[in-house]
């Protein structure tokens, strides 16, 4: 299995739903969060086994199990790119050679991956953007996820309740910040670029409108 498998596997350990008797939405995260930690642990991935650490600093944090979580997907979303821009450029070596045959780049993801990286992304933007922007900035996620009450971030008027970090302006300006970054960092790929411009474009704009 290559190490874009690895990390798509992982991705989808994140937003898997397992039928299992959780509390509350946090409590299924931090749930996922575990067993994310368990395959990077006990796997042999060359990529998971660098991250294990950053996973167990991220669990023992002192923040919020949501915020824990939103760290948690941009790490392996980063890890997703790299390997990515790795391959690609492979791959641009190669296609200089006359006698490779023409074959399906091998930075190019599956549609299996493509729907796992945009339901991680929808978590991101849902925990990640929405409950740090100002009232009135960006589309209300009422109306773009059906599955927003679930993650009950509403006081049930529309207004996004805010986590308890938001209170500090600093504090929610950079976990603002740190969100965007690694999603516009995904535009250095294509592929993963594509999915960000074409699912968040507008999750984006409402965040550079606030941060700028």
């Amino acid at each position: 299995m290559t190490e874009v498998a690895v990390v798509c596997r992982a991705l989808s350990t994140l937003v898997s739903c397992r039928k299992r008797e959780q509390a509350n939405v946090d409590s299924a995260l931090l749930f996922n969060l575990h067993q994310l930690h368990t395959v990077a642990s006990e796997g042999n991935s060359r990529v998971l086994a660098r991250i294990c650490n950053e996973l167990l600093a991220i669990l023992t944090s002192s923040t919020t199990d949501r915020e824990k979580y939103v760290t948690a997907c941009l790490l392996l979303i980063t890890c997703l790119r790299d390997e990515l821009l790795c391959l690609r450029e492979k791959d641009r070596h190669l296609s200089g050679q006359p006698s490779s045959p023409p074959q399906l780049p091998a930075d190019v993801l599956s549609v299996s991956q493509q729907q796992t990286v945009a339901g991680v992304l929808q978590f991101v933007t849902a925990l990640g953007i929405y409950p740090y922007l100002q009232p009135g900035v960006g589309v209300p996620l009422s109306l773009r996820l059906k599955q927003s009450q679930l993650l009950d971030l509403s006081d049930g008027t529309g207004v996004w309740c805010q986590p308890e970090t938001a209170t500090d302006t600093e504090c929610t300006g950079s976990k603002l910040v740190e969100t965007v970054l690694a999603l516009t960092g995904c535009l250095d790929h294509p592929g993963l670029g594509s999915i960000v411009l074409s699912r968040h474009l507008t999750d984006l704009l409402a965040s550079f409108l606030q941060i700028c």
